[in-house]
């Protein structure tokens, strides 16, 4: 997770300097694996126990989902001090390196590691907590309506209804059990129910 400090070259003003930024970080209720220094704020890790491989769409996915509901709330967190942080929840996203350097000042900045503690993991599921805006079948439906869905388009309009449900903090259970409902009610001709959540 990047966390921005006034330190550094931002658009945005309502950010906490890097004393303030550093005591926000160890007030979560989830204590970092690593902190980066990142010469212009900090790079803010929560190592999973174990390798998270994804191996399909729904695994994709669940994991981006996690990263951003998990971001969201730290967020909402740092807006209770008039803080804005920008997202950077995409699970495609480099991040700096220790050692590398910030090339956006002169002198340029090192990056290297502020904090470490080399027994601190995670289980992914302990990070999966819900966000805090509930969400109704229907009113993601209302954002995506579907219609009459044709063989052709049925996996884009599943897929982006099962992306919008698992944001919102829907389990594997519960969106199985939708996705199978708008594939019997809506899709023609209907995908087989085992194909559904490749």
């Amino acid at each position: 997770m990047d966390l921005d400090s006034s330190d550094g070259k931002h658009n945005e003003k309502n950010i906490p300097d890097r004393d303030e930024l550093q005591t926000f970080i160890f007030s979560l209720p989830w204590k970092p694996s690593l902190i980066l220094n990142s010469g212009e704020g900090f790079h803010v890790y929560w190592l999973f126990e174990q390798s998270y491989i994804i191996t399909s769409e729904t695994e994709r996915m669940t994991i981006s989902a996690l990263s951003k509901r998990f971001q969201e709330s730290i967020f909402a967190k740092g807006t209770q001090y008039g803080w804005k942080f920008d997202i950077s929840a995409n699970i495609s996203w480099p991040l700096r390196l220790p050692g590398t350097t910030n090339k956006k000042y002169n002198p340029v900045r090192t990056v290297s590691v502020e904090y470490s503690d080399p027994n601190c993991f995670y289980p992914h599921q302990s990070l999966s907590m819900p966000y805090n805006k509930p969400v109704q079948v229907m009113n993601v439906l209302n954002n995506n309506p579907l219609g009459s869905v044709i063989d052709g388009s049925r996996n884009t309009k599943l897929t982006s209804i099962a992306g919008s449900l698992r944001y919102h903090g829907m389990d594997e259970e519960q969106l199985n059990n939708n996705l199978q409902q708008i594939n019997q009610n809506q899709c023609h001709p209907r995908k087989a129910n085992s194909k559904i959540f490749e």
